[in-house]
């Protein structure tokens, strides 16, 4: 997905400033005393001077200097959009003037995931994404939405979902959703594994050019679960996340975590690895976490994806990131087009209805994004979205499917439906089920008002 190449921009008019969150940032997350309070008080407000905000997220302008006047000028403008937008009448959500209110158009649109250099022609199918191993399943069946809860999340009921990562300057919206779900997931079914989001940008292959060239510069959540179900992975403590590719150590990390899983002598692991050991092209030492594969669920339906949110687990994504996500801070965001260009992966974790003021009655989706915690409400974002009728009925164009889940080779137009054509491009992993996992929990079942689908009713090992 070309969307997934948010990187360090070279070719821009003035020297690209994108910084990872300062201390002081931090302290405007995590600290309650009065001083911190005021300070958060006023990065929110639309009174917040470009100096402050200088020395707030420790930005190195030169005063007088020519980028010091141009990203000046830029956050001005953002400070203008933010009043607007927070004047609108009856506006179900709040702008905020926040880390990315100096970045130029070009910053923000590989921010949103935009890369000029994916190429055109891509679009490719199902195979492709899978990889030689064919892991890919389409799941479809007949549901009743009436069924399911009005309003569900995982976000207070895993780890997964404790922790928003930030990826940064480096076009890997792509590894972190894949992340991201594949920890929900292992939580549910395993036990708690956060697989290393370097390992997957760094090591998933991208020879058909899906979603961009690979790396920093976009690949998508398919390719990654498929790089995982094929390597397995090592946890993101042993190799953290740089914000930058470092393929030389690939090799390596693969050969070693192999012979780990040779060694551990338990069934799962003989099966996962003895493809790899004997010389297989293709092995599968992602069974050694009880990774058996993953499933597209089917283009552009709801139901499949509401079915699978709740009785499989947090869902990989792709959206259109319009212009005002850079901005938002709290509420409900709408403005979604019909004709959405997708352009950025994320982590649904919910769904719900609003209950006070103007939200009441509001339908939307809950999202994980990877912009860190310091964005929307702790790194999430409530999305418009329609009723279930009228939003499986609400569909577009994409007239660059480029900049989206697309493969070499295929069509110039795809349509997308679903607020921000959420429903267009959607990935689950397929996790054995283990007495360890929480899906196998009585007490985090009852705890947190869950039932255990019909399908792993006596399935765990």
């Amino acid at each position: 997905m070309a969307f997934f190449a948010f990187r360090a921009l070279a070719a821009v008019a003035v020297t690209a400033v994108v910084l990872s969150p300062s201390t002081a940032e931090a302290r405007l997350l995590y600290e309650t005393s009065a001083a911190t309070a005021a300070a958060a008080s006023a990065a929110t407000s639309a009174h917040l001077t470009f100096e402050d905000f200088v020395r707030l997220h420790g930005r190195n302008y030169v005063p007088g200097s020519e980028e010091f006047y141009q990203r000046r000028v830029i956050f001005e403008d953002a400070v203008r959009q933010v009043e607007v937008q927070n004047s609108r009448a009856g506006s179900l959500w709040t702008a905020a003037v926040n880390k990315f209110a100096d970045h130029t158009a070009e910053e923000l649109a590989a921010l949103r995931g935009y890369s000029r250099h994916a190429r055109p022609e891509a679009m490719g199918g199902a195979a492709a994404a899978g990889g030689g191993l064919q892991f890919l399943g389409k799941a479809s069946r007949a549901v009743d939405l009436g069924a399911l809860p009005q309003d569900f999340t995982w976000r207070s009921k895993l780890q997964a979902m404790s922790q928003v990562l930030n990826q940064k300057s480096c076009g890997s919206c792509w590894a972190h959703s894949s992340s991201t779900v594949l920890r929900a997931h292992s939580e549910l079914y395993q036990e708690d594994r956060f697989c290393s989001v370097e390992q997957i940008l760094s090591c998933t292959p991208n020879p058909q050019h899906c979603g961009g060239d690979g790396g920093c510069k976009g690949a998508t959540a398919e390719l990654g679960m498929g790089y995982v179900v094929r390597k397995g992975c090592v946890s993101n403590s042993d190799w953290s996340y740089k914000s930058a590719t470092e393929s030389k150590r690939c090799l390596q990390v693969e050969a070693s975590f192999a012979q780990t899983v040779a060694g551990s002598g338990s069934p799962s692991t003989a099966r996962a690895s003895g493809s790899f050991l004997g010389g297989a092209s293709d092995s599968a030492l992602g069974l050694s976490m009880g990774l058996k594969g993953y499933t597209k669920l089917p283009e552009n339906q709801l139901a499949p994806l509401m079915v699978a949110l709740v009785e499989r687990g947090p869902v990989a994504v792709s959206v259109y990131a319009t212009a005002h996500w850079s901005l938002y801070h709290s509420g409900i965001m709408d403005g979604c087009p019909r004709d959405a260009i997708i352009n950025h992966a994320v982590t649904l974790v919910g769904f719900g209805v609003g209950r006070d003021g103007a939200e009441q009655g509001q339908h939307y989706w809950q999202i994980q994004n990877s912009w860190g915690p310091d964005w929307g409400e702790g790194g999430f974002v409530r999305l418009a979205r329609k009723s279930n009728e009228e939003e499986a009925a609400y569909c577009g164009t994409d007239r660059k499917p480029e900049q989206g889940s697309g493969c070499t080779g295929g069509p110039p137009e795809v349509r997308v439906c679903g607020a921000c054509g959420i429903l267009f491009d959607t990935v689950v992993p397929d996790f054995e089920l283990s007495g360890s996992g929480l899906w196998s929990n009585r007490s985090f079942l009852e705890q947190h008002d869950i039932k255990q689908p019909r399908s792993l009713q006596g399935a765990s090992s």
